[in-house]
């Protein structure tokens, strides 16, 4: 994104790639374009984001499975760990993405109010029972 001189951008705001901000961006909103216009609230965002990431997270497992003839390694959900992963036995890989940024105990916290599944086995499962 490209932020223009004498911009003000409030807090906890989205600007989309790409886009050309100027002005004042409003708290709580998500922003796109050239020049960037408000798109949606953050709740409304969220909202869209968590309704299609099951989706998108079994279309992965899927395709993935079609391509390389097996499912992927548990390692290979970056993306969509949050869905299937324990906080008492993370991977080595997302167990350093959770201490990335320095706030891995509230990391615990909303992982564990976003998981899905009780583990990878039944989340590959689940993606097993929704094959296109």
């Amino acid at each position: 994104a490209t932020i223009l001189g004498g911009s003000v951008i409030e807090d906890n705001v989205v600007i989309g790639a790409g886009s050309v901000v100027s002005g004042i961006l409003e708290s709580d909103m998500v922003y796109a374009g050239n020049p960037a216009r408000k798109v949606l609230t953050l709740e409304e965002f969220y909202k869209k984001r968590k309704k299609n990431q099951l989706k998108e997270a079994v279309d992965f497992v899927n395709r993935y499975n079609n391509v390389f003839g097996k499912m992927p390694e548990e390692k290979f959900l970056k993306e969509y760990f949050f869905l299937f992963s324990n906080s008492s036995k993370l991977c080595p890989e997302f167990e350093f993405q959770m201490r990335l940024m320095g706030n891995r105990d509230k990391s615990i916290v909303a992982l564990e109010k976003s998981r899905q599944f009780e583990g990878y086995e039944e989340f590959i499962g689940y993606c097993n029972s929704h094959k296109e």
